[in-house]
């Protein structure tokens, strides 16, 4: 008789278990979203925000203080014009070439030495 006395708290906590197996679950399949989501919220701004941040700059008449007002291409046809660009792209695609093609050579050396059965 004692048991029938207590049913209804055992309902109430089988109820309430349901409830907390039910935000467990829920918990359960958002909880990798909300652990990744500042990280990828913060690489949004940071990354992509800056970018077009940028990109926007670029096409205005900024020089030393902010001017928002847009000139479009205007900037990238002048800097193409200058001597010291063609100058500092020419490096750039040296060095580029340079390092990959000297990367490329010490992987495959690296790559052949770890393939080689070499006895101590």
């Amino acid at each position: 008789m004692r048991r029938h006395a207590h049913m209804p708290e055992d309902r109430a906590a089988v109820a309430s278990g349901g409830a907390a197996a039910r935000v467990s679950g829920w918990l359960q399949r958002h909880l990798p979203k909300i652990v990744v989501a500042p990280s990828f919220l913060a690489a949004l701004v940071f990354f992509y925000g800056f970018i077009i941040w940028t990109a926007y700059i670029s096409l205005t008449g900024s020089r030393m203080l902010p001017d928002y007002e847009i000139e479009g291409f205007d900037n990238y046809v002048n800097i193409w014009r200058l001597s010291r660009w063609n100058t500092a792209v020419e490096n750039l695609a040296i060095f580029g070439i340079l390092f990959i093609g000297m990367s490329m050579v010490v992987g495959c050396i690296l790559a052949v030495l770890l393939d080689q059965r070499i006895r101590a």
